[in-house]
């Protein structure tokens, strides 16, 4: 099994698990923040996207096209990456 595919199984088993936990949530329970300042469910999980994405995109970059022709590293795809959120 080459290293992609191993990836791509375990990234859908975990959104397939993600998914079957809030399945049955409200938008109010999603939303809820525990004493008005904590993160709801859904921040943490467009959280846990977010830093995935994230994730995939810097190794897709280093692993492919992230290097100009002098060596130094690209990040121009991703304005935000020190703010992931």
């Amino acid at each position: 099994m080459k290293t992609i595919e191993y990836f791509r199984g375990v990234m859908k088993e975990a959104h397939k698990g993600l998914g079957a936990a809030v399945k049955d949530l409200t938008d109010a329970q999603l939303h809820f923040r525990p004493l008005e300042a904590g993160h709801s469910i859904a921040f943490t999980l467009w959280h846990y996207v977010r830093t995935e994405d994230i994730m995939i995109h810097v190794c897709r970059t280093r692993s492919r096209f992230g290097t100009r022709k002098d060596g130094t590293r690209s990040w121009e795809w991703m304005p935000n990456l020190r703010e992931p959120g």
